[in-house]
Parts: C-alpha cells; structure tokens; sequence
C-alpha cells in the first residue's frame, strides 16, 4: 500500500504571516471545527475525548481561552495510566473520522 491511499488530501497551509482570525475563518468555511482542552481538565477525560473525536493532538487553553501549551498522546503515555491511553489511542487508529477520505 502506498501513502497517496490513506493519506488525507486537500491539505490547506498557513502562512507566517496570516492572523488566526483570518485561519480560523477558513477552517470555518471548510467545516473544520478547533478542538481543544483546558489546562485543568482531567487527563482521563481529555485522552478519552481524543480518542472519540480522533485526535493525537490538542492545543491547550487556560480558562481565557488563551493558548498556553499542546498536549499530545504520547505526552499523557509518559505520564498517565497506560491503560488510558491505550483506549484513547485505540480510537484514534480507527478508521473514519474527520480525516477520512
């Protein structure tokens, strides 16, 4: 099997120089919703949401909504129960989601 057959296509880019409001905008009009979590969320529940909505990544907001960090699986693998992981990861390698051809 080659990359080109499950990749995801129709990739858009960012600029340096572009405001998130303007990206934000577009992943508006390509019905790309912004997932996130705040940074005092449980980490059973965020890996758990991660796995759900396909994710192995998530930036991080402080109650502000201000950016403040990502947190990733791998992140949560280091210093979380295994097995909570191990049920996030499994959904996240199911096929489908928002990434599916």
């Amino acid at each position: 099997m080659k990359v080109a057959e499950i990749m995801t296509p129709n990739v858009h880019l960012a600029s340096p120089g572009e405001s998130l409001q303007k990206i934000a905008k577009r992943m508006a009009v390509d019905d790309k919703d912004v997932k996130y979590c705040f940074e005092d969320e449980d980490i059973e529940h965020v890996a758990q949401n991660m796995g759900d909505i396909q994710v192995r990544r998530l930036p991080v907001l402080n109650r502000d909504k201000r950016l403040v960090g990502v947190v990733s699986l791998a992140d949560a693998a280091l210093k979380e129960d295994p097995a909570t992981v191990g049920i996030a990861m499994s959904g996240v390698v199911v096929p489908g989601g928002a990434h599916a051809r």
